[in-house]
């Protein structure tokens, strides 16, 4: 699956530009051999001076180096598949900008869906049925194979996520083990995405009743901060399906002028 060709075409201009706004902040530094002493040492570039990568100051200049190649390899990728489709400009009136998401954590606590957030969520947290986890994909056991693709799916998207991270939400007392929380890099902010296998049964079907209760209690709204999948006997998975709500998404939250009041 190709997952570029997939990109819907609003979110691939908002990749597009969100990439070339991030190069935009990103300075030059450019990776040399120098040989001194008759010793070949490596050095990173930057505003006239140099720095052994080996140092503090080389080492962050190193990985500024090395993030600016990947992004600019990306964009290359990304707007060659543009033009092979579309033919036309990258329309700059799809912006990206950062957009401010909370929700109402246990207690009743405004929680920012920030940078912070992400970072401070543990991965695979959930302590629960671990005989199902049987479906590997790169260094992780998914539950499902459907899950599986979804990791794949952000994976080649190139979005971070945690699989199945404990959060508190306002509604319940017992930690909420989300089955994927993502980083959007487009509003710098995060989504859940919860996805419902065997919906037919009917006590697997209720806990999904009361766990997307759950989340909308806390002011997680669907299409807007969370993504549902679902899949039984008779209806699969369909990963095409789920990058367009992912677009509907990002899109939703660019677009709407409501933004929740978020503590400084």
């Amino acid at each position: 699956m190709n997952m570029i060709e997939l990109l819907p075409k609003d979110l691939h201009a908002l990749k597009i530009n969100s990439i070339k706004k991030q190069l935009a902040n990103i300075p030059t530094v450019k990776i040399k051999d120098v040989r001194r002493n008759n010793k070949l040492s490596r050095y990173a570039y930057f505003d006239g001076h140099y720095y052994l990568v080996d140092s503090k100051r080389g080492a962050e200049l190193a990985r500024l180096a090395d993030e600016r190649r990947r992004l600019t390899e990306e964009l290359q990728i990304l707007k060659s598949a543009w033009y092979a489709v579309y033919r036309e400009p990258v329309p700059e009136m799809i912006q990206p900008h950062p957009v401010k998401r909370v929700f109402v954590g246990y207690g009743g606590q405004l929680v920012k869906l920030d940078r912070k957030f992400y970072e401070d969520l543990q991965p695979e947290s959930n302590p629960m049925f671990l005989e199902y986890k049987k479906y590997f994909y790169n260094g992780v056991y998914y539950r499902s194979k459907a899950e599986r693709e979804i990791a794949k799916i952000y994976t080649n998207l190139g979005i971070e996520f945690k699989y199945e991270p404990a959060v508190l939400l306002n509604a319940s007392n017992t930690e909420t083990y989300s089955d994927f929380v993502g980083w959007d890099s487009i509003t710098e902010s995060c989504f859940f995405h919860e996805h419902m296998g065997m919906k037919s049964l009917a006590d697997y079907a209720h806990k999904a009743v009361l766990a997307m209760s759950d989340y909308t209690s806390a002011g997680i709204l669907p299409g807007v901060d969370i993504i549902y999948t679902f899949e039984d006997a008779d209806y699969n998975f369909d990963p095409e399906l789920t990058i367009m709500q992912l677009s509907l998404l990002i899109q939703n939250r660019l677009r709407n002028t409501y933004y929740p009041t978020v503590g400084k």
